[in-house]
Protein backbone atom coordinates (compact mmCIF):
# COMPACT_ATOMS: atom_id res chain seq x y z
CA UNK A 1 0.00 0.00 0.00
CA UNK A 2 1.32 3.89 -0.62
CA UNK A 3 1.75 5.53 2.25
CA UNK A 4 0.71 8.84 3.17
CA UNK A 5 2.70 12.05 3.84
CA UNK A 6 0.61 13.26 6.56
CA UNK A 7 1.24 13.16 9.62
CA UNK A 8 -0.55 12.94 12.79
CA UNK A 9 -1.35 16.87 13.46
CA UNK A 10 -3.17 16.41 10.18
CA UNK A 11 -5.24 13.79 11.09
CA UNK A 12 -6.06 15.04 14.45
CA UNK A 13 -6.90 18.34 12.63
CA UNK A 14 -9.57 16.49 10.53
CA UNK A 15 -10.79 14.32 13.75
CA UNK A 16 -11.34 17.90 15.60
CA UNK A 17 -13.53 18.83 12.80
CA UNK A 18 -15.60 15.78 12.83
CA UNK A 19 -16.08 15.85 16.52
CA UNK A 20 -17.60 19.10 16.34
CA UNK A 21 -20.73 17.65 13.86
CA UNK A 22 -20.73 14.35 15.84
CA UNK A 23 -19.83 14.68 19.49
CA UNK A 24 -22.80 15.48 21.74
CA UNK A 25 -22.38 19.14 23.19
CA UNK A 26 -23.93 20.13 26.69
CA UNK A 27 -27.17 20.79 25.22
CA UNK A 28 -27.34 17.60 23.46
CA UNK A 29 -26.43 15.58 26.69
CA UNK A 30 -28.66 17.07 28.87
CA UNK A 31 -31.69 16.72 25.89
CA UNK A 32 -30.68 13.04 25.91
CA UNK A 33 -30.23 12.62 29.45
CA UNK A 34 -34.25 13.94 29.64
CA UNK A 35 -35.21 11.07 26.98
CA UNK A 36 -33.82 8.20 28.44
CA UNK A 37 -34.80 9.19 32.39
CA UNK A 38 -38.44 9.54 30.67
CA UNK A 39 -38.19 6.48 29.41
CA UNK A 40 -36.78 4.86 32.42
CA UNK A 41 -39.53 6.60 34.86
CA UNK A 42 -42.24 5.59 32.29
CA UNK A 43 -41.45 1.69 32.46
CA UNK A 44 -40.69 1.51 36.15
CA UNK A 45 -43.53 3.28 37.18
CA UNK A 46 -45.54 0.75 35.52
CA UNK A 47 -43.95 -2.32 36.21
CA UNK A 48 -44.32 -0.94 39.72
CA UNK A 49 -47.88 0.18 39.77
CA UNK A 50 -48.82 -3.78 38.17
CA UNK A 51 -46.29 -5.26 41.16
CA UNK A 52 -43.84 -7.29 39.29
CA UNK A 53 -40.57 -7.04 42.21
CA UNK A 54 -38.88 -9.53 40.07
CA UNK A 55 -38.62 -7.18 36.94
CA UNK A 56 -35.93 -4.30 36.32
CA UNK A 57 -35.41 -1.88 34.00
CA UNK A 58 -31.83 -1.46 32.24
CA UNK A 59 -30.57 1.20 29.73
CA UNK A 60 -28.18 -0.59 27.35
CA UNK A 61 -27.06 0.14 23.50
CA UNK A 62 -24.73 3.56 22.81
CA UNK A 63 -26.66 5.95 25.22
CA UNK A 64 -25.92 4.14 28.16
CA UNK A 65 -21.97 3.01 27.24
CA UNK A 66 -21.77 7.10 25.62
CA UNK A 67 -20.50 6.07 22.44
CA UNK A 68 -23.86 7.88 20.89
CA UNK A 69 -23.59 9.80 18.33
CA UNK A 70 -25.04 13.36 17.86
CA UNK A 71 -28.70 13.32 17.09
CA UNK A 72 -29.14 10.02 17.75
CA UNK A 73 -32.99 8.82 17.61
CA UNK A 74 -32.65 5.40 19.28
CA UNK A 75 -32.74 4.39 22.85
CA UNK A 76 -32.22 0.53 23.91
CA UNK A 77 -34.26 -0.68 26.97
CA UNK A 78 -34.09 -3.97 28.58
CA UNK A 79 -36.83 -5.46 31.02
CA UNK A 80 -35.04 -7.71 33.07
CA UNK A 81 -36.71 -10.61 34.53
CA UNK A 82 -35.22 -12.90 37.23
CA UNK A 83 -37.35 -15.88 36.75
CA UNK A 84 -38.07 -18.02 33.56
CA UNK A 85 -41.58 -17.25 33.18
CA UNK A 86 -41.19 -18.45 29.59
CA UNK A 87 -40.57 -16.27 26.99
CA UNK A 88 -44.01 -15.45 25.11
CA UNK A 89 -46.16 -15.28 28.70
CA UNK A 90 -43.31 -12.58 29.23
CA UNK A 91 -43.81 -10.67 26.53
CA UNK A 92 -47.19 -10.42 26.18
CA UNK A 93 -47.04 -8.96 30.01
CA UNK A 94 -44.22 -6.47 28.32
CA UNK A 95 -46.98 -5.29 26.03
CA UNK A 96 -49.23 -4.24 28.35
CA UNK A 97 -46.81 -2.33 30.44
CA UNK A 98 -45.37 -0.77 27.34
CA UNK A 99 -49.27 0.20 26.25
CA UNK A 100 -49.37 1.80 29.54
CA UNK A 101 -46.24 3.29 29.67
CA UNK A 102 -46.37 4.97 26.21
CA UNK A 103 -50.29 5.63 25.70
CA UNK A 104 -50.88 7.35 22.48
CA UNK A 105 -47.33 6.31 20.86
CA UNK A 106 -46.83 4.31 17.93
CA UNK A 107 -45.65 0.76 19.17
CA UNK A 108 -44.76 -1.99 16.84
CA UNK A 109 -43.82 -5.62 17.26
CA UNK A 110 -40.15 -7.09 15.87
CA UNK A 111 -38.38 -10.08 16.05
CA UNK A 112 -35.29 -10.61 15.50
CA UNK A 113 -33.90 -13.42 16.86
CA UNK A 114 -35.81 -12.44 19.92
CA UNK A 115 -39.18 -11.14 19.71
CA UNK A 116 -39.38 -6.95 21.26
CA UNK A 117 -41.06 -3.85 21.01
CA UNK A 118 -40.50 -1.00 19.11
CA UNK A 119 -42.16 2.45 20.50
CA UNK A 120 -42.32 5.29 18.66
CA UNK A 121 -42.29 8.61 20.93
CA UNK A 122 -42.09 12.15 20.05
CA UNK A 123 -39.69 14.37 22.76
CA UNK A 124 -39.53 18.24 23.31
CA UNK A 125 -35.96 19.39 24.08
CA UNK A 126 -36.91 21.03 27.90
CA UNK A 127 -34.05 23.69 27.24
CA UNK A 128 -35.88 24.56 23.40
CA UNK A 129 -39.74 23.74 22.92
CA UNK A 130 -38.97 25.05 19.44
CA UNK A 131 -36.72 21.57 19.31
CA UNK A 132 -38.65 17.93 19.14
CA UNK A 133 -37.00 14.62 18.14
CA UNK A 134 -38.94 11.77 17.09
CA UNK A 135 -37.22 8.90 19.07
CA UNK A 136 -37.34 5.03 18.76
CA UNK A 137 -37.46 3.17 21.76
CA UNK A 138 -36.41 -0.52 21.39
CA UNK A 139 -38.09 -2.53 24.37
CA UNK A 140 -36.63 -6.08 24.91
CA UNK A 141 -37.31 -8.20 26.81
CA UNK A 142 -34.60 -10.81 28.60
CA UNK A 143 -33.93 -12.75 31.91
CA UNK A 144 -31.45 -11.16 34.24
CA UNK A 145 -28.11 -13.20 34.43
CA UNK A 146 -24.62 -12.57 35.96
CA UNK A 147 -22.94 -14.91 33.52
CA UNK A 148 -23.31 -16.35 30.37
CA UNK A 149 -23.80 -19.76 31.47
CA UNK A 150 -27.29 -19.48 32.88
CA UNK A 151 -28.71 -18.15 29.53
CA UNK A 152 -31.70 -18.62 28.98
CA UNK A 153 -32.35 -16.24 25.58
CA UNK A 154 -30.35 -14.86 22.83
CA UNK A 155 -30.54 -11.24 24.32
CA UNK A 156 -29.83 -12.05 27.88
CA UNK A 157 -26.03 -11.14 27.58
CA UNK A 158 -26.61 -7.67 25.92
CA UNK A 159 -26.87 -5.79 29.21
CA UNK A 160 -23.26 -7.72 30.06
CA UNK A 161 -21.84 -6.04 26.98
CA UNK A 162 -22.74 -2.59 28.25
CA UNK A 163 -21.21 -3.38 32.08
CA UNK A 164 -18.27 -4.98 29.86
CA UNK A 165 -17.68 -1.73 27.49
CA UNK A 166 -18.40 0.92 30.64
CA UNK A 167 -15.43 -1.41 32.46
CA UNK A 168 -13.27 -1.42 29.80
CA UNK A 169 -13.50 1.50 27.56
CA UNK A 170 -11.33 4.60 28.53
CA UNK A 171 -13.42 8.15 28.88
CA UNK A 172 -10.91 9.36 25.81
CA UNK A 173 -11.44 6.53 23.49
CA UNK A 174 -15.10 7.66 23.46
CA UNK A 175 -14.36 9.96 20.53
CA UNK A 176 -12.35 7.13 19.04
CA UNK A 177 -15.61 5.28 19.16
CA UNK A 178 -17.38 8.05 17.49
CA UNK A 179 -15.15 8.37 15.04
CA UNK A 180 -15.75 4.79 13.70
CA UNK A 181 -19.10 4.57 13.95
CA UNK A 182 -19.34 7.96 11.94
CA UNK A 183 -17.03 6.65 9.41
CA UNK A 184 -18.82 3.56 8.90
CA UNK A 185 -21.94 5.73 8.97
CA UNK A 186 -21.47 7.81 6.32
CA UNK A 187 -19.92 4.71 3.81
CA UNK A 188 -23.23 2.38 4.41
CA UNK A 189 -21.73 -0.05 6.59
CA UNK A 190 -22.56 0.45 10.28
CA UNK A 191 -25.29 -2.08 11.69
CA UNK A 192 -26.07 -5.24 12.28
CA UNK A 193 -28.91 -5.56 10.58
CA UNK A 194 -30.35 -7.43 7.73
CA UNK A 195 -30.44 -4.44 5.28
CA UNK A 196 -26.53 -3.59 5.88
CA UNK A 197 -24.49 -6.37 7.36
CA UNK A 198 -22.46 -4.59 8.70
CA UNK A 199 -20.64 -3.20 12.05
CA UNK A 200 -22.63 -2.95 15.43
CA UNK A 201 -21.88 -0.42 18.07
CA UNK A 202 -20.68 -3.31 20.09
CA UNK A 203 -18.33 -4.27 17.67
CA UNK A 204 -17.06 -0.74 17.13
CA UNK A 205 -16.73 -0.32 20.91
CA UNK A 206 -14.39 -3.84 20.88
CA UNK A 207 -12.42 -2.69 18.13
CA UNK A 208 -11.20 0.40 19.69
CA UNK A 209 -10.92 -1.22 23.06
CA UNK A 210 -8.65 -3.79 21.38
CA UNK A 211 -6.44 -1.42 19.06
CA UNK A 212 -6.82 1.82 21.16
CA UNK A 213 -7.25 4.31 18.52
CA UNK A 214 -9.54 4.86 15.10
CA UNK A 215 -6.55 5.40 13.04
CA UNK A 216 -4.26 1.63 14.22
CA UNK A 217 -7.75 -0.21 13.49
CA UNK A 218 -7.49 1.52 10.23
CA UNK A 219 -4.47 0.37 9.72
CA UNK A 220 -5.09 -3.07 10.74
CA UNK A 221 -7.57 -3.89 8.89
CA UNK A 222 -5.61 -2.10 5.66
CA UNK A 223 -2.08 -3.65 6.05
CA UNK A 224 -2.58 -6.78 8.30
CA UNK A 225 -5.53 -8.87 8.53
CA UNK A 226 -5.69 -11.64 6.54
CA UNK A 227 -8.72 -13.19 7.74
CA UNK A 228 -7.74 -13.29 11.52
CA UNK A 229 -9.19 -14.31 14.38
CA UNK A 230 -9.92 -11.23 16.75
CA UNK A 231 -10.07 -11.64 20.48
CA UNK A 232 -9.11 -9.25 23.28
CA UNK A 233 -5.88 -9.48 25.22
CA UNK A 234 -6.17 -11.65 28.48
CA UNK A 235 -5.13 -7.87 30.50
CA UNK A 236 -8.64 -7.31 30.29
CA UNK A 237 -9.82 -10.44 31.82
CA UNK A 238 -13.30 -10.39 31.62
CA UNK A 239 -14.98 -12.76 32.09
CA UNK A 240 -14.53 -15.72 30.40
CA UNK A 241 -11.48 -15.28 28.12
CA UNK A 242 -8.92 -15.00 30.54
CA UNK A 243 -9.48 -18.60 30.76
CA UNK A 244 -9.68 -20.70 27.54
CA UNK A 245 -6.26 -22.27 26.30
CA UNK A 246 -5.57 -21.60 22.94
CA UNK A 247 -6.68 -25.17 21.86
CA UNK A 248 -10.42 -24.62 22.95
CA UNK A 249 -10.51 -21.19 21.31
CA UNK A 250 -9.33 -23.47 17.83
CA UNK A 251 -12.14 -25.48 18.59
CA UNK A 252 -14.91 -22.79 18.89
CA UNK A 253 -13.42 -20.91 15.94
CA UNK A 254 -13.81 -24.53 13.47
CA UNK A 255 -17.10 -24.56 14.92
CA UNK A 256 -18.06 -20.88 13.44
CA UNK A 257 -16.26 -21.17 10.47
CA UNK A 258 -17.64 -24.60 9.58
CA UNK A 259 -21.24 -23.78 10.71
CA UNK A 260 -21.58 -20.33 8.94
CA UNK A 261 -18.45 -19.33 7.30
CA UNK A 262 -17.98 -16.24 8.84
CA UNK A 263 -16.35 -13.10 7.04
CA UNK A 264 -14.97 -11.52 10.33
CA UNK A 265 -14.76 -13.62 13.63
CA UNK A 266 -14.05 -11.48 17.09
CA UNK A 267 -14.83 -13.72 19.77
CA UNK A 268 -16.84 -11.91 22.67
CA UNK A 269 -15.24 -11.59 25.80
CA UNK A 270 -18.31 -11.65 27.63
CA UNK A 271 -19.25 -15.28 25.87
CA UNK A 272 -16.21 -17.15 24.45
CA UNK A 273 -18.79 -19.44 22.26
CA UNK A 274 -20.68 -15.99 20.26
CA UNK A 275 -18.92 -13.93 17.23
CA UNK A 276 -19.52 -10.43 17.68
CA UNK A 277 -18.87 -9.89 14.06
CA UNK A 278 -21.26 -12.64 12.78
CA UNK A 279 -23.52 -10.22 10.83
CA UNK A 280 -20.21 -8.53 9.09
CA UNK A 281 -20.55 -9.63 5.22
CA UNK A 282 -17.83 -10.38 3.02
CA UNK A 283 -19.16 -7.28 1.26
CA UNK A 284 -19.14 -4.90 4.17
CA UNK A 285 -15.69 -6.23 5.32
CA UNK A 286 -14.34 -5.86 1.84
CA UNK A 287 -15.68 -2.34 1.85
CA UNK A 288 -13.95 -1.10 4.97
CA UNK A 289 -10.74 -2.37 4.15
CA UNK A 290 -10.61 -0.23 1.23
CA UNK A 291 -12.31 2.75 2.73
CA UNK A 292 -9.42 2.00 5.10
CA UNK A 293 -6.98 2.01 2.81
CA UNK A 294 -8.26 5.16 0.88
CA UNK A 295 -8.33 7.19 3.88
CA UNK A 296 -5.32 6.24 5.03
CA UNK A 297 -3.90 6.99 1.00
CA UNK A 298 -5.33 10.57 1.14
CA UNK A 299 -7.21 11.68 4.55
CA UNK A 300 -9.74 13.95 4.04
CA UNK A 301 -13.12 15.13 6.07
CA UNK A 302 -15.49 14.23 3.20
CA UNK A 303 -14.98 10.50 4.74
CA UNK A 304 -17.15 11.20 7.43
CA UNK A 305 -19.83 12.37 5.44
CA UNK A 306 -22.59 10.64 3.43
CA UNK A 307 -20.65 9.95 0.25
CA UNK A 308 -23.83 10.25 -1.92
CA UNK A 309 -24.80 13.51 -0.23
CA UNK A 310 -21.33 14.76 -1.92
CA UNK A 311 -21.23 12.75 -5.15
CA UNK A 312 -21.29 15.98 -7.38
CA UNK A 313 -21.92 19.87 -6.85
CA UNK A 314 -24.55 19.29 -9.94
CA UNK A 315 -28.37 19.92 -10.06
CA UNK A 316 -30.89 17.08 -8.98
CA UNK A 317 -31.67 17.25 -13.03
CA UNK A 318 -28.28 16.85 -14.53
CA UNK A 319 -27.41 13.98 -12.29
CA UNK A 320 -31.00 12.43 -13.55
CA UNK A 321 -30.16 13.11 -17.28
CA UNK A 322 -26.83 11.66 -16.89
CA UNK A 323 -28.42 8.55 -15.62
CA UNK A 324 -30.87 8.05 -17.80
CA UNK A 325 -27.57 8.55 -20.65
CA UNK A 326 -25.47 5.70 -18.95
CA UNK A 327 -29.02 3.44 -18.54
CA UNK A 328 -29.25 3.89 -22.14
CA UNK A 329 -25.58 3.26 -22.64
CA UNK A 330 -25.94 -0.19 -21.48
CA UNK A 331 -27.48 -1.20 -24.27
CA UNK A 332 -29.70 -3.68 -22.37
CA UNK A 333 -33.30 -4.01 -21.38
CA UNK A 334 -35.19 -3.75 -17.67
CA UNK A 335 -37.68 -4.71 -15.74
CA UNK A 336 -38.79 -2.40 -13.19
CA UNK A 337 -41.47 -3.55 -10.47
CA UNK A 338 -42.65 -0.95 -7.96
CA UNK A 339 -45.47 -2.15 -5.28
CA UNK A 340 -46.31 -0.30 -2.08
CA UNK A 341 -44.40 -1.50 1.11
CA UNK A 342 -45.90 -4.32 3.61
CA UNK A 343 -46.01 -2.76 7.12
CA UNK A 344 -42.99 -4.56 8.63
CA UNK A 345 -39.57 -3.00 10.03
CA UNK A 346 -36.64 -3.02 7.97
CA UNK A 347 -34.85 -6.19 9.27
CA UNK A 348 -38.03 -8.58 8.12
CA UNK A 349 -38.71 -6.77 5.07
CA UNK A 350 -34.96 -7.19 3.86
CA UNK A 351 -34.56 -10.67 3.67
CA UNK A 352 -37.87 -11.36 3.19
CA UNK A 353 -37.14 -9.26 -0.18
CA UNK A 354 -33.52 -10.39 -1.08
CA UNK A 355 -35.28 -14.23 -0.65
CA UNK A 356 -38.17 -12.65 -3.21
CA UNK A 357 -36.02 -11.46 -5.53
CA UNK A 358 -33.54 -14.67 -6.13
CA UNK A 359 -36.77 -16.64 -6.73
CA UNK A 360 -38.11 -14.56 -9.48
CA UNK A 361 -34.14 -14.42 -10.73
CA UNK A 362 -34.19 -18.13 -10.80
CA UNK A 363 -37.42 -18.44 -12.38
CA UNK A 364 -36.68 -15.90 -14.91
CA UNK A 365 -33.20 -17.97 -15.54
CA UNK A 366 -34.64 -21.56 -15.56
CA UNK A 367 -36.97 -19.92 -18.50
CA UNK A 368 -34.34 -18.59 -20.68
CA UNK A 369 -33.88 -15.05 -19.82
CA UNK A 370 -30.44 -14.29 -19.45
CA UNK A 371 -30.29 -12.00 -16.22
CA UNK A 372 -27.38 -9.43 -16.37
CA UNK A 373 -28.24 -8.14 -12.90
CA UNK A 374 -30.88 -7.58 -10.24
CA UNK A 375 -30.97 -5.13 -7.40
CA UNK A 376 -34.17 -3.98 -5.09
CA UNK A 377 -34.23 -1.26 -2.47
CA UNK A 378 -36.62 0.30 -0.57
CA UNK A 379 -38.18 3.63 0.98
CA UNK A 380 -40.94 4.30 3.74
CA UNK A 381 -44.07 4.05 0.99
CA UNK A 382 -42.53 2.34 -1.83
CA UNK A 383 -40.73 -1.27 -2.94
CA UNK A 384 -38.80 -1.45 -6.05
CA UNK A 385 -37.22 -4.19 -7.55
CA UNK A 386 -35.11 -4.30 -11.24
CA UNK A 387 -34.31 -7.13 -13.15
CA UNK A 388 -31.40 -6.07 -15.79
CA UNK A 389 -31.56 -8.71 -19.05
CA UNK A 390 -29.72 -9.21 -22.06
CA UNK A 391 -33.27 -8.83 -23.87
CA UNK A 392 -36.82 -8.95 -22.14
CA UNK A 393 -38.45 -10.44 -24.82
CA UNK A 394 -37.47 -14.16 -26.71
CA UNK A 395 -37.58 -15.79 -29.96
CA UNK A 396 -41.16 -17.77 -30.68
CA UNK A 397 -39.24 -21.14 -31.18
CA UNK A 398 -36.64 -22.54 -28.58
CA UNK A 399 -34.58 -25.65 -28.81
CA UNK A 400 -34.84 -28.72 -26.23
CA UNK A 401 -32.13 -30.83 -25.97
CA UNK A 402 -33.28 -34.50 -25.62
CA UNK A 403 -31.03 -38.13 -24.59
CA UNK A 404 -28.66 -39.89 -26.68
CA UNK A 405 -29.81 -41.79 -29.32
CA UNK A 406 -28.12 -44.75 -28.26
CA UNK A 407 -30.60 -44.48 -25.13
CA UNK A 408 -33.70 -46.33 -26.71
CA UNK A 409 -36.10 -46.31 -24.16
CA UNK A 410 -35.47 -42.77 -23.10
CA UNK A 411 -35.69 -41.42 -26.62
CA UNK A 412 -38.95 -42.67 -27.06
CA UNK A 413 -40.35 -41.28 -23.87
CA UNK A 414 -38.75 -37.65 -25.05
CA UNK A 415 -40.87 -37.88 -28.07
CA UNK A 416 -43.55 -38.91 -26.69
CA UNK A 417 -43.64 -35.84 -24.31
CA UNK A 418 -42.77 -33.57 -26.82
CA UNK A 419 -45.18 -34.94 -29.95
CA UNK A 420 -46.24 -31.61 -30.20
CA UNK A 421 -42.95 -29.83 -31.38
CA UNK A 422 -42.23 -28.47 -34.78
CA UNK A 423 -39.75 -30.60 -36.07
CA UNK A 424 -36.48 -32.82 -34.34
CA UNK A 425 -33.40 -33.17 -35.61
CA UNK A 426 -30.12 -34.71 -34.65
CA UNK A 427 -27.13 -33.13 -33.18
CA UNK A 428 -24.34 -35.06 -32.39
CA UNK A 429 -25.21 -37.97 -30.26
CA UNK A 430 -28.63 -36.03 -29.20
CA UNK A 431 -32.13 -35.74 -29.95
CA UNK A 432 -33.14 -32.05 -30.73
CA UNK A 433 -37.07 -30.77 -30.43
CA UNK A 434 -37.81 -27.41 -31.95
CA UNK A 435 -41.41 -26.16 -30.03
CA UNK A 436 -42.96 -23.27 -29.77
CA UNK A 437 -42.50 -21.01 -26.76
CA UNK A 438 -45.78 -20.35 -25.05
CA UNK A 439 -46.99 -17.32 -23.88
CA UNK A 440 -46.18 -15.88 -21.03
CA UNK A 441 -43.06 -17.57 -21.53
CA UNK A 442 -41.83 -15.19 -24.01
CA UNK A 443 -42.03 -12.01 -22.50
CA UNK A 444 -39.97 -11.57 -19.38
CA UNK A 445 -42.68 -8.54 -18.34
CA UNK A 446 -45.27 -10.84 -19.17
CA UNK A 447 -44.22 -13.64 -17.56
CA UNK A 448 -43.35 -11.48 -13.88
CA UNK A 449 -46.80 -10.64 -14.02
CA UNK A 450 -47.76 -14.47 -14.59
CA UNK A 451 -45.95 -15.29 -11.23
CA UNK A 452 -47.37 -12.52 -9.41
CA UNK A 453 -50.52 -13.33 -10.41
CA UNK A 454 -51.28 -17.07 -9.64
CA UNK A 455 -50.73 -17.41 -5.77
CA UNK A 456 -50.27 -20.61 -5.77
CA UNK A 457 -47.45 -20.92 -8.17
CA UNK A 458 -45.98 -17.83 -6.57
CA UNK A 459 -45.75 -19.24 -3.07
CA UNK A 460 -45.36 -22.46 -4.16
CA UNK A 461 -42.13 -21.00 -5.36
CA UNK A 462 -41.08 -20.09 -2.00
CA UNK A 463 -41.89 -16.21 -2.40
CA UNK A 464 -42.55 -14.92 1.27
CA UNK A 465 -46.07 -14.52 1.92
CA UNK A 466 -45.88 -10.57 3.73
CA UNK A 467 -44.26 -9.64 0.09
CA UNK A 468 -46.49 -11.90 -2.44
CA UNK A 469 -49.71 -10.21 -0.89
CA UNK A 470 -48.02 -6.77 -0.76
CA UNK A 471 -46.61 -7.56 -4.95
CA UNK A 472 -50.27 -8.60 -5.92
CA UNK A 473 -52.46 -5.84 -4.89
CA UNK A 474 -50.09 -3.30 -5.54
CA UNK A 475 -47.18 -3.80 -8.36
CA UNK A 476 -46.83 -1.78 -11.12
CA UNK A 477 -44.05 -2.74 -14.10
CA UNK A 478 -42.67 0.76 -14.56
CA UNK A 479 -40.01 2.13 -16.76
CA UNK A 480 -36.43 2.26 -15.38
CA UNK A 481 -36.19 5.59 -16.27
CA UNK A 482 -39.53 6.25 -13.86
CA UNK A 483 -37.15 5.42 -11.02
CA UNK A 484 -34.81 7.27 -12.09
CA UNK A 485 -36.83 10.52 -11.81
CA UNK A 486 -38.36 9.64 -8.51
CA UNK A 487 -35.66 7.73 -6.62
CA UNK A 488 -32.41 8.26 -8.47
CA UNK A 489 -30.00 7.01 -5.93
CA UNK A 490 -31.65 3.32 -6.25
CA UNK A 491 -30.45 3.13 -9.45
CA UNK A 492 -27.07 4.82 -9.15
CA UNK A 493 -26.14 2.64 -6.53
CA UNK A 494 -27.24 -0.15 -9.02
CA UNK A 495 -25.50 0.44 -12.21
CA UNK A 496 -22.42 1.96 -10.14
CA UNK A 497 -21.66 -0.26 -7.21
CA UNK A 498 -18.23 0.24 -5.66
CA UNK A 499 -17.81 3.86 -7.66
CA UNK A 500 -21.38 4.83 -6.46
CA UNK A 501 -19.00 5.34 -2.95
CA UNK A 502 -17.33 8.48 -3.95
CA UNK A 503 -14.51 7.86 -1.67
CA UNK A 504 -13.78 4.06 -3.06
CA UNK A 505 -14.68 5.80 -6.20
CA UNK A 506 -11.13 8.37 -6.29
CA UNK A 507 -9.48 5.55 -4.25
CA UNK A 508 -9.70 3.69 -7.83
CA UNK A 509 -9.36 6.05 -10.14
CA UNK A 510 -5.88 6.64 -7.80
CA UNK A 511 -4.79 3.36 -8.52
CA UNK A 512 -5.86 3.58 -12.24
CA UNK A 513 -2.57 5.85 -12.12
Amino acid sequence: MRKTNLNSDSYQEIFKDILEEIEPDKKERIFIDYIKNDVLKRLRDCIKYFNEPNVEVQLAGSIAKDTYLKGTCDVDVFVMHSKNIGINNFFEWLKIIVNEAFKGSKILEAYAQHPYLQVYHTYVNPLNSTEKRNVRIDVVPSYKITDTKTILSSVDRTPLHTLFVKDNLKSIQKREVRLLKQFLKANGIYGAEHKTMGFSGYLCELLIIKYGTFIKVLEYFSKNFNGDVLILDKKFGYPKLKNVDQNEVNKIVTQMIDSTSPALIFLDPVDEKRNVAAAVSYNSLCKFILLCRAFLLSPNIEFFKCAEDNLNDISRKEFIKDLVKDVKSRNTDFVVIKFVRPNIIDDILYPQMKRAVNKISNQLLLNDFRVFGHYFDFTDKYCYIIFELDETRLPRVKKVIGPSIYYSNHLEKFIRTHKCAKSFYVDGKNIVAIENREDPYQDATRFISYLFDNQKIALSLGIPKNIYFALKSTYKIISINNVIVREPLIVFRYLYGMKSNVHLRHFIERMKN
